[in-house]
């Protein structure tokens, strides 16, 4: 929960550092505000779905558009682990690449080896500079994929973007092990 909240007050701070302070604007963040207080009294447990729009919603007062392509899987820890991912990858591409348009593109594929639920989380932001070298953030995303028996890709040609790929089959194993 404390990743929502955070990025949630990092897109304030951006907000508030661009010097967006009339009237209008601050009507645009009330629903920001009210989400990160809601988030605080319920522990973050909004829908999947309803969470994903929050992203959408946030990022989108910074000028920042995230389009979504297909939908979240019905997979409870996957979804989690999808929202983890594109709501990192986002502060990412905004904070480093100054991006202003993220895409995501969800999807199943089912093959002979199984099912699994693949995300693209492509930017329009700077490209990576070729002596590129990853932070905190890229082996965090890779280590939640990767907890779920899936991986992450990094692209760094334009556009930037991480493949993500996590067998929902080997996961329902994991869990039935689990219980």
């Amino acid at each position: 929960m404390h990743d929502v909240i955070g990025q949630r007050l990092s897109i304030l701070h951006r907000y508030l550092e661009e010097g967006r302070l009339d009237d209008e604007s601050l009507e645009q963040i009330d629903p920001l505000l009210r989400s990160i207080a809601a988030d605080l009294r319920s522990g973050g447990d909004a829908e999947p779905a309803e969470q994903l729009g929050d992203i959408v919603h946030a990022f989108g007062l910074v000028s920042v558009q995230i389009d979504v392509e297909g939908e979240l899987p019905s997979d409870a820890r996957i979804a989690a682990a999808f929202l983890q991912i594109i709501r990192e990858a986002s502060t990412n591409a905004t904070k480093h690449a100054q991006a202003h348009q993220v895409h995501v593109r969800l999807r199943q594929e089912t093959s002979e080896d199984g099912a699994v639920a693949r995300m693209a989380v492509s930017n329009d932001g700077a490209p990576a500079p070729v002596s590129y070298r990853e932070g905190t953030g890229i082996p965090g995303m890779r280590h939640v994929a990767q907890n779920l028996g899936g991986s992450l890709e990094v692209h760094t040609a334009p556009p930037f973007t991480l493949t993500v790929s996590i067998p929902l089959a080997s996961n329902a194993t994991a869990q039935r092990r689990s219980s």
